[in-house]
């Protein structure tokens, strides 16, 4: 089979995705993968931030050149950027389909509906959503709020009408849905547990591992850390707030936080064997009740406590393994009791390492992934 990925990042990025993850397993079994990415562009995002990523051999990198206006500063620069380097795709995108005698065109997002118009009938379409797509819209176009969010379901909703399958991430985003549509979560690679390991430390570690952008709380994080003076925060990852948060750490003079910057995913685990707990600290809202981190299950396969937001998804599937709070006094409280009794939370380690090896890995999940696009 052969699959064309319209990217809206650099595939080489410090964001490590679900369609990373999905792609190297469909590579694995044979199948071709052609994603076209935009050129590089100077911004914070971990999108937008080059690394020394390896690449499976069927997968193929296609750059695409020189969208105009590419490396102009603009209002609303993220969004703006998206539709011209899709306008400029659409140009050539029957080529490429014809070149590469592709089958299957992903898709993921809302510019994409161009694509998907011009394609339709000439290969299948896959709609993915991974994401809560008109509430990120309304994020980073927050003015008409009402107006943005209007248009950007009718376009989704297009998009759904388009598509020969459609594949949410979580429940949530499947009841937001008006074409059938089946639920493909996300999950982890079961060989990072080789590079599990226990590591000898003289302080304890809280850790969290992600993009520095809207959804994390931020305030609850430097909350935790001015009343857990005695225990090391490591923050892991890049993004658009990752200079406003190191300035902040360097005026308060926290000398109990690591902050490493952009990471390759595959270094990630050098950083796991660390953490004595895991913080899944996103600010709560519509956006993030229907997300399904990928962090979750990574912390839970290296049998870290979690401490997380009370977040609709996160409860459908940590229910019984991750320790949830509503406020900043809850997560406090729970972090001091882990740290105190480490032994009480064991349980709730290992049986989410049942739960997350038996049923969210990568393997298992792009099998199913493969059997629905094949009935298609």
């Amino acid at each position: 089979m052969n699959i064309l990925f319209p990217y809206m990042a650099r595939w080489r990025s410090a964001n490590w995705t679900r369609y990373h993850a999905l792609f190297t397993e469909f590579a694995k079994l044979g199948h071709k993968i052609y994603v076209i990415e935009p050129p590089s562009l100077k911004s914070p995002e971990t999108n937008f931030i080059d690394l020394d990523v390896s690449v499976h051999e069927n997968i193929k990198i296609i750059t695409l050149e020189n969208p105009p206006l590419w490396n102009f500063s603009l209002p609303y620069s993220k969004v703006i950027k998206k539709g011209i380097y899709i306008l400029k795709l659409s140009k050539i995108i029957e080529n490429l389909v014809e070149k590469y005698n592709i089958d299957i065109l992903f898709i993921y997002n809302l510019p994409h509906y161009i694509l998907a118009k011009k394609l339709k009938g000439k290969v299948k379409i896959v709609f993915d959503i991974a994401d809560d797509l008109p509430e990120m819209l309304v994020h980073e176009l927050p003015l008409a709020k009402t107006f943005i969010k209007k248009i950007a379901n009718t376009y989704m909703h297009r998009i759904e009408e388009i598509s020969d399958l459609v594949i949410t991430v979580s429940e949530g985003l499947k009841k937001k849905t008006i074409k059938d549509s089946f639920i493909i979560p996300n999950g982890v690679d079961l060989s990072l547990l080789d590079k599990r390991k226990a590591i000898q430390k003289k302080e304890k570690v809280v850790g969290f591992v992600g993009s520095f952008e809207y959804f994390v709380d931020f305030d609850l994080i430097f909350y935790l850390i001015e009343n857990l003076k005695y225990v090391k925060f490591m923050l892991v990852g890049g993004g658009r707030l990752f200079t406003r948060v190191k300035d902040i750490v360097i005026s308060r003079k926290y000398s109990n936080v690591t902050l490493t910057g952009a990471v390759k995913h595959e270094d990630i685990c050098n950083y796991l064997n660390k953490f004595d707990i895991a913080l899944l600290p996103f600010v709560k809202s519509e956006l993030t009740d229907n997300a399904c981190p990928i962090k979750l299950f990574e912390y839970a396969l290296f049998q870290i406590p979690i401490v997380s937001r009370d977040l609709k998804e996160v409860k459908i599937i940590g229910k019984d393994f991750v320790n949830f709070y509503k406020n900043k006094k809850e997560a406090l409280n729970l972090l001091l009791d882990i740290l105190n009794n480490p032994e009480r939370y064991k349980e709730k380690t290992l049986y989410g390492l049942d739960a997350i090896s038996e049923k969210y890995n990568w393997r298992s999940i792009s099998k199913e992934y493969l059997k629905l696009i094949r009935n298609i």
